[in-house]
């Protein structure tokens, strides 16, 4: 498993990403973004499945939510590989 990661870690993308002082901080941002943009749309869909906002339909609401959910979630997920490669 260690010569793994270690091979993982010697790749040009993670080199450049420890080498550059504002690449990691970069992508820490946004893998929080993506991290609140999942969750907060997940948020969103339980309270109106608990009574809250009962004036938008459930279908409409997770009909917009869902691509914002997929895109948190390929972004949490891509920048998450990042600073594990890293």
């Amino acid at each position: 498993m260690e010569p793994l990661l270690q091979t993982l870690a010697e790749l040009s993308l993670p080199t450049w990403i420890r080498a550059s002082a504002w690449a990691y901080p970069m992508i820490n941002i946004l893998h929080v973004i993506g991290i609140a943009t999942l969750f907060g749309t997940i948020f969103t869909v339980d309270l109106r499945l608990l009574g809250i906002a009962k004036v938008f339909p459930l279908l409409s609401i997770m009909q917009f939510l869902l691509p914002l959910t997929l895109c948190g979630f390929i972004l949490a997920v891509s920048t998450g590989g990042l600073m594990f490669a890293v």
